[in-house]
């Protein structure tokens, strides 16, 4: 493409491809589902072989972050990095930490009372550190104690927040 009309190539080495869309298939969750995380969160208990106990401090932390996400579809590496100092007159603005414009496009979220209610009373980051992949093995546990069949990994909270969006009028 462009090397080509630059003239830097007379020919595209990838005009003999032919490619086909193949269209892909995300998990999002539902309104139930949605709510289930919710109720686990604020109950802060779990059923684990007939007891009650309360729910792991790290696992916690990952379900404030991904409810965060659900609300406002931030992605998971931006969650990293934000700062209180990134909340003002209930908006996250921030540097995108991901994609083409990664040093040069900030984001401006507005937060909504949930989204604010999931990040009160933070100091510093907004989220604890935790790898990407501790994230994505403690989501399994989560959704099964919220009763959620659906494979959870941090990028179902991105697809939830599009439907939910869409679904309340978004566009």
């Amino acid at each position: 493409g462009i090397a080509k009309k630059k003239g830097l190539i007379h020919t595209s080495p990838y005009e003999e491809f032919k490619f086909k869309y193949v269209p892909g298939e995300r998990e999002v969750l539902d309104n139930q589902e949605l709510l289930s995380l919710f109720n686990l969160y604020k109950t802060e208990f779990i059923n684990v072989g007939g007891k009650t106990l309360p729910l792991p401090p790290d696992h916690k932390e990952v379900l404030r972050r991904f409810l965060f996400s659900c609300v406002t579809g931030i992605r998971l590496s931006d969650t990293h990095h934000i700062t209180v100092d990134n909340v003002a007159n209930n908006q996250l603005t921030f540097k995108v930490a991901k994609g083409f414009y990664r040093s040069a496009k900030i984001q401006k979220i507005p937060l909504s009372t949930v989204a604010l209610k999931l990040i009160e009373g933070r100091k510093g980051k907004l989220f604890n550190k935790i790898t990407d992949q501790h994230i994505n093995q403690l989501l399994k546990f989560i959704a099964g104690w919220a009763g959620i069949s659906k494979v959870l990994s941090f990028h179902v909270s991105r697809g939830t927040f599009a439907t939910q969006y869409l679904r309340m009028g978004g566009d």
